[in-house]
């Protein structure tokens, strides 16, 4: 009889803990998952002004991977890279520009760093020859 008690004691523990780990993981599974990979949480376009002039910057998939696209006065262009760091808040960009107004500037590397709060992404971005650039970017829903 008493064997049979601990055996019940038993299944009944093993029952209970799995219903809470069910329910850890039904309540911040969702958070838990998005902390393996932070990089999910910026896709799609985010949208808003670069340098004195629009900016539009999109991420393609949760692999990193972005192009940016900018009009300032006379000049526009675009540039495509990866995410080489990104610890929220802080996101760092690595990438060339693939077209430009500037002859010279095609395949020019341009970084990028921003810091990334909610549906707001501001900061600066640079071209190996150039200024640093202010940026204020919102996702686009």
């Amino acid at each position: 009889m008493l064997k049979e008690l601990r055996v019940t004691l038993i299944a009944s523990a093993v029952t209970l803990i799995g219903m809470l780990l069910v329910t850890v993981l039904a309540l911040c599974g969702r958070s838990a998952l998005a902390q393996d990979n932070p990089r999910a949480m910026l896709v799609g376009t985010w949208e808003g002004s670069g340098a004195n002039g629009p900016a539009r910057l999109q991420f393609l998939d949760d692999s990193g991977k972005w192009r940016y696209s900018f009009t300032v006065d006379r000049f526009s262009g675009e540039a495509e890279g990866g995410i080489t760091s990104f610890s929220p808040p802080t996101l760092e960009l690595d990438g060339v520009f693939t077209q430009h107004t500037v002859a010279g500037r095609v395949g020019m590397g341009v970084k990028f760093t921003l810091n990334v709060i909610g549906d707001q992404m501001t900061g600066t971005g640079k071209a190996a020859a150039g200024n640093p650039a202010q940026i204020s970017l919102t996702r686009q829903k």
